[in-house]
């Protein structure tokens, strides 16, 4: 299993775990730091927080056989949450060739979106719903389904 973070926040205590810190300061981003773990063939991938172009080659690493990975982002609502990792990852393509199956790649990567709301009452979060990434539709859009 390895995380990729810019601070130390995942709690993760699993004996098979390294832990990947990026420093933009040293020119060590999050984006370069998925590209160097996919050499290492982790099973599971784990990004603390995607914001920029990295998300680009986390779609492509979930998307050449690892068995798994798991990223946290910002969006609205469960659905929101894929057009934003689309729109994210978009910042990553050097070439509008690339832009074409980018939708395709993350349909068929990303089997479930969980999203997390604050509570009005307070800061403490809470599931607020849970989709299944069925693929596209003729059209293009995501086919998803309410798991929660």
């Amino acid at each position: 299993i390895i995380t990729i973070e810019d601070t130390e926040e995942l709690k993760i205590v699993v004996p098979n775990r390294i832990r990947l810190l990026s420093n933009k300061s040293q020119g060590v981003t999050a984006q370069l730091l998925v590209e160097l773990c996919m050499r290492m063939r982790p099973d599971r991938i784990i990004a603390g927080e995607v914001r920029g172009a990295e998300a680009l080659d986390f779609v492509e690493a979930l998307n050449t056989g690892h068995d798994g990975g798991f990223a946290s982002l910002h969006a609205r609502n469960a659905l929101m949450t894929l057009a934003r990792l689309e729109s994210l990852a978009k910042r990553g393509i050097k070439s509008s060739d690339g832009a074409m199956t980018l939708r395709e790649d993350i349909a068929n990567c990303i089997e479930y979106v969980v999203h997390f709301r604050k509570s009005s009452a307070s800061s403490t979060r809470f599931c607020g719903e849970i989709i299944k990434v069925d693929g596209l539709d003729m059209s293009g859009k995501y086919v998803t389904r309410k798991v929660f």
